[in-house]
């Protein structure tokens, strides 16, 4: 298992700030528009994601992430009043969201697909978008979809405030969710990021193949590497 990432906080209001934490308060400000989002896959669906030339909403993977049961019930979900869950593509708002990192860890629940809870941490590749490229009727959350606590924003200006109060409690967003209505081009993605060496060269193969171009591709271990953190 790969060792674990704890994040360093002050020791008082009066200590200087470590630099993980200057880091960590430059990003609560970011504006929404310049906010960028994280779609966790497994590195067999990749194939067909470039087919599509987009992260299509409702398209069965061939290695599906969650449990048949909890693809019936996104089937069956309203995300808003008239807006079927299962025409979205959901996003993560941190590379470190609570959802990705129970994977990292090893601790994924039953809510997670038996071939998700086996697979290895480097056979998940994170596509990384942006809200800017996201369109006008972006949901976003404060936390799990499925929660009966979950707050819902639609749209930039609902949801700048939305993640303003989130960020109180959880101020790298990682319990936030988004969702992107129909689909999410991979021409518009900003990075595709990969744990290893030799899954970035099966991605760049895959992308050859498909006869498509990524913005950027490239290895980033330490966002498939499990963070230590209270719960928020």
């Amino acid at each position: 298992m790969s060792k674990a990432r704890e994040r360093v906080a002050p020791t008082s209001l009066r200590d200087p700030a470590p630099a993980a934490t200057v880091v960590h308060q430059a990003k609560t400000s970011v504006p929404f528009a310049q906010r960028r989002l994280y779609h966790v896959t497994h590195v067999d669906n990749i194939a067909g994601i470039l087919a599509d030339g987009a992260i299509r909403a409702g398209a069965i993977p061939d290695v599906d992430l969650i449990t048949p049961e909890g693809r019936a019930a996104i089937a069956e979900r309203e995300l808003v009043p008239g807006a079927p869950l299962a025409g979205f593509v959901p996003f993560l708002l941190s590379p470190d969201a609570l959802w990705w990192n129970a994977l990292r860890a090893a601790e994924a629940g039953e809510q997670y697909s038996r071939a998700a809870r086996k697979a290895a941490t480097a056979d998940f590749v994170v596509l990384i978008a942006t809200t800017a490229a996201a369109g006008p009727e972006i949901v976003v959350t404060d936390g799990p979809v499925g929660a009966a606590s979950t707050s819902f924003a639609v749209g930039a200006d609902a949801a700048v405030p939305l993640l303003r109060r989130v960020q109180v409690r959880d101020p790298d967003l990682r319990s936030a969710e988004a969702y992107v209505n129909g689909s999410y081009a991979v021409a518009e993605l900003a990075m595709v990021a990969t744990a290893n060496e030799p899954i970035r060269a099966e991605v760049k193969r895959l992308v050859g193949l498909a006869g498509v171009r990524l913005p950027r591709l490239g290895v980033f271990p330490p966002m498939f590497q499990p963070t230590v953190d209270d719960e928020v």
